[in-house]
């Protein structure tokens, strides 16, 4: 299947579905999930469905391309992306900032803030406990 067999094909689709994939019919739905989800070939695909090994391709093929199409005009992907990479770097200078504040200051508002802030984070990156 030539670039859709790529670790990096796969990647993509499939936070391309997580994002997208409700989107999609559910037989172009199950089609994806089978092939990048539970790693099943062309073939086994095309023998549970009782369709062509090119039928499952083409289905394929299509449904990729529509996932990249919303993510062209969405853009939720790339900015998901983004947001998470700028709260890392907050959590991390919060981290230096605490790291500091315990080594020079010793300031228990400092700290006060740091705690809430890292609490505010956890909200943000859903890691919620």
């Amino acid at each position: 299947m030539g670039r859709l067999d790529s670790i990096e094909r796969t990647e993509q689709m499939t936070i391309l579905m997580d994002f997208y994939g409700e989107l999609l019919t559910d037989r172009q739905r199950y089609f994806m999930q089978a092939y990048y989800n539970e790693n099943l070939s062309l073939a086994e695909i095309a023998e549970q469905e009782k369709i062509t090994r090119q039928a499952v391709r083409d289905i394929l093929v299509r449904s990729c391309a529509l996932l990249e199409r919303y993510e062209d005009k969405i853009r939720f992907c790339k900015r998901f992306t983004e947001m998470q990479t700028t709260l890392n770097a907050v959590e991390e200078n919060l981290f230096a900032l605490n790291d500091l504040n315990q080594s020079r200051f010793r300031s228990k508002e400092i700290l006060d803030i740091c705690n809430k802030v890292y609490e505010a984070l956890q909200k943000a990156k859903g890691d919620e406990e």
